[in-house]
Formats: C-alpha cells, sequence, structure tokens
C-alpha cells in the first residue's frame, strides 16, 4: 500500500520564510524588499505580508530608511554573546513597561554564593530607584527584594543568611524576630513578586 505524500503547501511557506530571513541576515547594513524578492523568488504581494508577520513577530525590523535588518526574535535563536544581549535587552524593555504600568521602581534579584545581588532594574524620573541607604545584602529581612528571596531557601539557607546579616531594625515596621520573619516568609509564595 503505498502512502499518498503529505501536501507541501505549508511547507513552502516555512521555506520561503526561511530564505527571506536568510536574505535579511546576510545583508548586515540592511536589505531592501525589492532585493529580497530577487533574491529568494518571492512574489512582491506574498512578500509583502510575510514581511509585515516577520516584523510583528520580531524576526525582522525596518530601519529608517525602509530597509529590513534581523529583528531580536531571530538574534534570540542564535547563541554567544549576540544572544545574550539581545536577551538582557528585551528583559530590560519588559522591565521598563512593567515599571510603567505599577508606577515604580523595579528590580530582579537573585541570591547568588549567599548574597542578594540586584541584576536588572528599571527607574526613570518619576519612578526612581530605591535610595539604597542600607546595603541589599545586609538588609534582606527589611526590603522587598531580600524577602523575595528569602522566601524561596530553606530553613537552613534563611538561617545562614541572617548569621552572616544580623537582623537590624531599619525602620518602625522592620521585622526582627526571626520566627515571625520566617513565618512571614513561609506565607508568601516563592515565585510571586514582592511589593
Amino acid at each position: 500500500m503505498a502512502l499518498k505524500p503529505e501536501p507541501t503547501a505549508p511547507f513552502h511557506s516555512v521555506q520561503y520564510a526561511l530564505r527571506v530571513l536568510e536574505t535579511v541576515s546576510r545583508h548586515g547594513g540592511g536589505v531592501t524588499d525589492a532585493q529580497i524578492a530577487r533574491e529568494t523568488g518571492l512574489p512582491v504581494a506574498h512578500l509583502s505580508s510575510m514581511l509585515l508577520m516577520l516584523r510583528r513577530e520580531g524576526y525582522v525590523e525596518q530601519v529608517s530608511d525602509g530597509a529590513y535588518v534581523i529583528g531580536d526574535s531571530l538574534v534570540l535563536l542564535g547563541s554567544g554573546s549576540t544572544r545574550r544581549e539581545a536577551l538582557e535587552r528585551k528583559l530590560q524593555e519588559t522591565l521598563t513597561e512593567l515599571r510603567d504600568s505599577v508606577g515604580a521602581a523595579v528590580y530582579i534579584s537573585r541570591y547568588i554564593d549567599g548574597e542578594v545581588k540586584i541584576t536588572q532594574f528599571a527607574d526613570g524620573p518619576r519612578t526612581p530607584k530605591v535610595n539604597e541607604w542600607v546595603d541589599f545584602r545586609s538588609a534582606a529581612h527589611a526590603s522587598a527584594v531580600g524577602k523575595c528571596l528569602l522566601t524561596q531557601l530553606d530553613q537552613n539557607g534563611r538561617r545562614d543568611h541572617l548569621a552572616r546579616h544580623k537582623i537590624a531594625r531599619l525602620t518602625s515596621r522592620t521585622i526582627t524576630n526571626e520566627k515571625v520573619l520566617f513565618s512571614k516568609l513561609d506565607s508568601q509564595p516563592p515565585t510571586v513578586p514582592v511589593l
């Protein structure tokens, strides 16, 4: 019994999209739609809608002179330092959007080698960053950034951190009792942002 071959139309669309992306990638300084059409053999009518879709998805960008260059989504598929830079740029854009939507500075922090580290943040003239009069590393028990990270540690990890960074009263609302602090941390899901 012979198998009937699958329809190839969807695969042709994918092949055309890949040829367009390859063409744009080869022209680092940008390439016009006319040049893309010549190099890919794709009819201009089809190319217009494909370029629109590729722009919408971030695979290509159209620069001021109308030429097309590779977009962040395409760079993210790659590897190495260019990919890392594209990821950082995309994350920064997202943080900026989040900052604008909540009306406050936004931070991303990580617990690295037993210390609180701010890895990225977004602030602005109307949303200034925190006046860090006490280092975040020493104020994990009293800051949203630190509490968010402490919720992700087990009891021993928390105790280890507090053994190196003593609980100090920094404001009138600072929790200085370890048992009360741990109870508060346990009531917060570990992956939820903290305000």
